[in-house]
């Protein structure tokens, strides 16, 4: 590579630093419900859980675990079911200075046990409903950390605890390589850099966001807390809704739900249904990423929706995305280009930068 080509698509892109909205996460929510406050936050199993509603909530969960004497950094495991107090219990972990870490109550008992040591957690959060799907004696057996059921109720008021720079948002445990899953940190910077991105890329899209993703996958945070973040209503798919085509079409029609995203498998999957076929024309932004997007799947989806393909790409480590790119129906299939202030290199077999 000659030293021309070497500085002009390689030494001066990376080097690039673009501004963003440096504030946690959780900030950023709650500078957005104090002007919002009586707008709809949630929606779910047709009711409407307002901005109002989230403060509260989250305040609560906030002062509980703050009256568990849980310092901030901290670690919290939440093993719930998917209702708006899943989310309530994110937002309020982040209010108290501490990090969450998502858990699946239908997991092995030694992979619970496994994800709680390697995150240090200091509390587990649980719920009625994922007790009874955990392990037999799970949580007898827990003696690492503190055990509480979610608590109940609602504050008028609740001061966030300050956090540092580099504290993290979340622990995300991915299936790992080696059979054994490995912890991720995600830490508010990060975060923060992530949301600023996605502001410019969904400002102009209308529509309210579908929130059909696993907890425990990273982008689970682009359609909770960054969508709230942006002032979006979350439309959040319960555990049946989230697998079943049909019972996610009648969400997109009812609710308008014009962004949301899945990967390329699961919505080959889902196309084959005819009612997602029809509801396909609500989308106005379809994100897709996780596995390798192909052409018959992009003629597929604009065959039924007029909206607009975004495929992503990035390890969890980078903070769910690194590169992004629309794909128009005649457009060649990239994973588009870098999202701001990341660094990407292409490489050959020797590990040396080609273009």
């Amino acid at each position: 590579m000659s030293a021309e080509d070497q500085m002009q698509y390689i030494d001066l892109p990376n080097s690039e630093v673009t501004p963003f909205l440096n504030l946690p996460v959780q900030k950023i929510v709650k500078n957005k419900s104090l002007v919002m406050m009586d707008e709809p936050a949630i929606i779910f199993h047709g009711e409407t859980y307002t901005y109002r509603w989230l403060e509260a909530r989250a305040g609560a969960i906030a002062q509980f675990i703050e009256d568990q004497q849980i310092e901030t950094g901290s670690r919290i495991g939440l093993c719930l079911s998917r209702t708006p107090d899943m989310i309530a219990a994110m937002y309020g972990i982040l209010k108290a200075g501490c990090a969450y870490v998502f858990m699946l109550p239908e997991f092995p008992a030694a992979r619970l046990q496994y994800m709680l040591q390697a995150s240090q957690a200091a509390l587990l959060l649980y719920d009625r409903k994922a007790a009874n799907l955990m392990p037999e004696d799970f949580l007898t057996t827990v003696d690492y950390c503190k055990v509480a059921l979610l608590p109940k109720g609602e504050v008028s008021r609740y001061v966030d605890r300050p956090i540092q720079q580099d504290s993290l948002v979340n622990v995300l445990f991915t299936s790992g390589s080696t059979g054994k899953p490995k912890g991720v940190m995600l830490r508010h910077r990060s975060i923060s850099n992530l949301y600023s991105q996605m502001k410019t890329l969904l400002d102009p899209i209308e529509g309210t966001v579908l929130c059909s993703t696993n907890t425990v996958f990273d982008c689970f945070v682009v359609e909770t807390m960054i969508a709230l973040a942006l002032g979006r209503t979350v439309v959040l798919a319960d555990e049946e809704e989230m697998m079943l085509p049909w019972k996610l079409a009648q969400l997109m029609e009812n609710y308008n739900t014009g962004i949301f995203e899945m990967t390329p498998s699961r919505l080959g999957l889902y196309f084959e249904n005819e009612a997602f076929c029809r509801a396909a024309n609500k989308i106005s932004l379809l994100m897709v990423g996780g596995e390798a997007l192909n052409k018959p799947l992009l003629d597929k989806f604009y065959k039924h929706s007029n909206g607009t393909l975004l495929n992503m790409y990035g390890p969890s480590e980078a903070t769910v995305y690194t590169t992004m790119g629309i794909i128009p129906h005649d457009g060649h299939i990239t994973i588009g280009s870098q999202v701001m202030n990341t660094r990407v290199y292409v490489v050959d077999e020797k590990l040396k930068p080609v273009i």
